[in-house]
């Protein structure tokens, strides 16, 4: 079995419940973005021929339109055409009574991604702050689903582990944080705690 069939098959074993929520969608086309739709939800998108965005509500499984230049978050290049699952977290798998974990999972059968989705960031004190908290979602998700990994699902963290921290481009901040010494301090200190790749991006090629 896949990978990804058996992370899945964990999730319908160990959280049967929260599925219910159809908070998992799936997309192999070649062009994917990851954002956050008007209820806070994560929610996958594809390119379509005439220039739009075709959005994929991971909980209603609703489709709307909308021009692309309004659109910001995590694009995929799925290479290899292959089925990419996202795992919507913050405001569907998980309630908004448990401790704030990241927005969402994103995996095919080879590599599994955490991402959190910093979208709204403005001032430069306050992009810092949003960072922090963003890492700590983060580490807090991964320690979720490590600590549900057990004896029936022994290849749940064979995955190639990456955290994504996606924030928007703006005139301001155009670019994400250089990668100076105290930058890499911070993702070292990171793989160190969680044993898992951060990474500061809103690209990602599966």
């Amino acid at each position: 079995m896949s990978r990804d069939a058996d992370f899945i098959r964990m999730l319908e074993s160990n959280f049967a419940d929260r599925l219910q929520k159809n908070c998992l969608a799936s997309a192999n086309e070649f062009e994917l973005l990851v954002i956050e739709n008007d209820e806070n939800q994560s929610c996958f998108s594809d390119a379509v021929p005439n220039g739009q965005w075709r959005f994929k509500d991971a909980r209603k499984n609703n489709v709307v339109f909308s021009d692309d230049t309004d659109i910001v978050g995590l694009f995929i290049n799925n290479v290899t055409r292959k089925n990419v699952w996202l795992l919507s977290g913050d405001q569907c798998f998980f309630d908004d009574d448990e401790p704030t974990r990241c927005d969402c999972l994103v995996f095919n059968d080879n590599t599994l991604c955490f991402v959190e989705l910093k979208l709204n960031i403005g001032k430069t004190r306050k992009r810092a702050d949003q960072m922090r908290e963003a890492r700590e979602q983060l580490k807090e998700t991964i320690r979720f689903f490590k600590s549900h990994s057990s004896s029936d699902s022994p290849r749940m963290f064979r995955f190639v582990l990456k955290a994504y921290v996606v924030l928007k481009p703006s005139i301001a901040f155009p670019t994400f944080p250089k990668a100076k010494a105290t930058r890499q301090a911070v993702f070292e200190k990171f793989r160190e705690s969680t044993g898992v790749l951060l990474v500061e991006a809103n690209y990602l090629e599966l």
